[in-house]
């Protein structure tokens, strides 16, 4: 079974943390532009509403206050204002009707408008041109009339096209607003849900670990080798146990070997040394540098016996010519003072006794001229 590295494991984790949130972010997206386009077509038909009001109802309202107005004071400049009224409002009918020129019941009612309009406009230019074609009473009803037919058409419209239609863009909204929410809440629980799994990762393959790494490494630094470390995981933090495991093996190793040593010493074979075939670095070298350390020693020593041995021997020649340093040269130099000084009594001796034999010579000769 392949084991994953904890690495590999952490950015799993994020990967899936981030597919989540850029798929969340999509659909959040998503939902903002949805709304973004409901949004534009409420603002549509507020501005239908609007426009409705004031660029058409108003001047209508005018228009038929300036109609009663001509007919009682029949002035060209209130006709005028009259007919300019009447270009404005199809102007403004027009603009209304290009607000959502594919809605239909939006084209219908603007048709219904201007055909009213304009027999409106018709009445009162006949009326305009000749007062006993159309008398001023009839035409005052007719506007009324129309007037009231277009409030009507109106209201009908706001009721029953534009009040419907804001509402449901309304509710369309509040609903996406609802599933953004949605999502957001989503996101947040997948976040704090990811993150937690992410902190048990932490601590169960890091946390735990590099404690239980700590301790093992606390207690081979006060001398205590006899502890042992049970992590075993192919990431890196089994490869690090690893690496403590193999220090505290190759530790106790040597520590063995140095109580081996000592033993051997102590029974007095000066031949043992370390043995650092089998290790490598810097045990390798305390190895090598403790062997060097008993030659320093040992060497010292046998030229030493070799020289007793011979003296024992009666050889009094047997002088230490190598060269020492410390304790173990001060030990040399008192050997070969040592003969030195008895090479010079032995010398005396010698001198006193041929000087007896040759005493002992002339007086058997005296004695031999006496007799």
């Amino acid at each position: 079974m392949k084991t994953f590295s904890i690495k590999q494991k952490l950015g799993l984790l994020v990967g899936i943390m981030g597919i989540a949130l850029v798929a969340m972010a999509i659909l959040n997206y998503t939902d903002v532009s949805d709304i973004s386009g409901l949004q534009k077509r409420l603002n549509v038909w507020s501005n239908i509403d609007m426009m409705m009001n004031e660029d058409i109802h108003q001047p209508v309202l005018e228009i038929c206050s300036n109609i009663y107005r001509y007919v009682h004071v029949q002035d060209e400049a209130t006709q005028r204002e009259v007919h300019n009224a009447f270009v404005v409002l199809k102007r403004n009918l027009a603009a209304w009707a290009g607000l959502a020129p594919d809605n239909n019941n939006l084209q219908q009612t603007a048709q219904v408008i201007q055909q009213k309009l304009s027999l409106m406009e018709s009445k009162f230019h006949a009326y305009a041109k000749n007062h006993q074609s159309v008398s001023g009473n009839d035409l005052i009803d007719a506007v009324y009339n129309l007037q009231n037919s277009l409030q009507a058409e109106m209201d009908q419209f706001m009721d029953n096209v534009i009040d419907p239609a804001k509402e449901e863009l309304e509710n369309e909204i509040v609903a996406n607003l609802q599933t953004m929410k949605t999502i957001a809440l989503i996101a947040g629980v997948v976040g704090i849900g990811l993150t937690l799994v992410i902190l048990l990762l932490v601590n169960r393959n890091i946390s735990a670990p590099l404690q239980k790494l700590a301790w093992f490494s606390a207690q081979i630094g006060a001398g205590n080798l006899g502890v042992t470390l049970d992590y075993r995981q192919n990431d890196e933090i089994g490869r690090v146990a690893d690496a403590l495991r193999l220090m505290s093996d190759n530790l106790k190793n040597i520590v063995n070997e140095l109580e081996s040593m000592t033993e051997q010493v102590g029974n007095g074979n000066m031949n043992w040394r370390v043995r650092y075939s089998n290790k490598k670095g810097v045990f390798k070298d305390l190895c090598q540098g403790i062997n060097k350390m008993l030659d320093a020693i040992v060497e010292p020593m046998q030229e030493q016996v070799k020289a007793l041995e011979r003296m024992s021997k009666g050889d009094l020649s047997a002088f230490i010519t190598r060269e020492f340093k410390g304790e173990h040269q001060r030990v040399v130099d008192l050997i070969n003072r040592f003969l030195q000084e008895m090479n010079a009594r032995l010398g005396k001796i010698r001198s006193a006794v041929k000087e007896s034999s040759s005493a002992s010579e002339q007086v058997g000769a005296t004695s031999q001229t006496l007799a």
